[in-house]
Order: structure tokens, then C-alpha cells, then sequence
């Protein structure tokens, strides 16, 4: 409400005789918020549809894992994001190809590094949940596996969106 008394929106105006241009961006980003929307939605229902298909106790097995390994599509999403600038800065697909293999080589050490807590489940489930959660390790341990997945691709889609210009791909 008070920003107009702030900022000087001229550029809006000017922006305004540049319909290709806008036309570009969304285009682009229409791809993107379409990924990150679905990613959001699945996210939260699969807790949601599991209390009505299975009682209460299984699917708090199920909510505590999943809502304690919430932490891999930040981490997923950070590597990205630190990812795309050099994806997006390379114009040559050769320089592409050399960058995804150094941003390949360092998601792996964050990959690797995700299969510790598989090993550590049962300790882990114990010391934040208590003893009433030993039901719920495996549940931890095949979480954990499919988040390794998701990690190891970040430098794949980043390359996808980026590099080659192709965002209907991700999503």
C-alpha cells in the first residue's frame, strides 16, 4: 500500500513495449512453477491420504521418517540454485558438459554422505522419537534411499532447465 510512495514503478511502463521478451520469461517459468507446484502438493498428501487409508499409528510411522528427512529437498533445492548460475552462463554446451561433470562429482559427496543416517536408523528414530517409533526405521531407511536419488539429480535437471533451455522437460 505504501510502496508507490517509495519506489517509481517508470520501468513498468517501459516494459510494457517489450512483449517478446515477456513472452520469453513466461514461457519459461510457466514449466518451473508447475514442477515446484505438483513438488508442493505431493509433499503434503501423502500424509493426508494415508490417514484415511491406514490407522492412525501406521501412518504416524510413516509421518515421522518422512517429516524428519523434509531436510533433502532443501538440500536438493540449494544445490540447484547454486548450480544454475553456472548452467546459465554457458552458452557452449562443451563448457556445459564440463560444468555438469564438476557439479556431478560434487553432489555426489552430499549423495554419499545422505546414506550415513541409513545405517544410524534405529539411532536415530530412538534418540528423536523415542522407542514407540522402531516401527517406523524401515520406513526411515527406504525414505532415505529415494531422497539419495533425488540429490544425486540435481545436477541433471539444473543442467535440463539451464543449460539446454528445456523446462517442460522437468516438469
Amino acid at each position: 500500500v505504501i510502496s508507490p510512495f517509495f519506489f517509481r514503478f517508470n520501468f513498468i511502463w517501459q516494459a510494457k513495449r517489450e512483449w517478446k521478451l515477456v513472452k520469453e520469461f513466461l514461457s519459461f517459468n510457466k514449466w518451473v512453477t508447475l514442477a515446484f507446484s505438483t513438488a508442493a502438493v505431493q509433499n503434503r498428501i501423502d500424509s493426508i491420504l494415508l490417514i484415511r487409508l491406514a490407522t492412525p499409528i501406521e501412518a504416524g510411522l510413516y509421518a515421522a521418517p518422512s517429516k524428519l528427512l523434509s531436510i533433502y529437498p532443501l538440500i536438493s533445492g540449494a544445490l540447484s540454485t547454486a548450480f544454475a548460475p553456472s548452467f546459465a552462463a554457458k552458452s557452449n554446451i562443451g563448457k556445459g558438459k564440463q560444468i555438469f561433470k564438476s557439479t556431478t562429482v560434487q553432489t555426489l559427496v552430499f549423495a554419499l554422505l545422505s546414506l550415513i543416517p541409513i545405517l544410524l536408523a534405529k539411532q536415530i528414530i530412538e534418540i528423536i522419537y523415542g522407542v514407540d517409533f522402531v516401527g517406523s526405521v524401515k520406513t526411515f531407511q527406504v525414505l532415505n534411499l529415494a531422497m539419495f536419488f533425488m540429490i544425486i539429480s540435481a545436477p541433471s535437471l539444473t543442467a535440463i532447465i539451464y543449460l539446454y533451455a528445456k523446462p517442460q522437460y522437468y516438469s
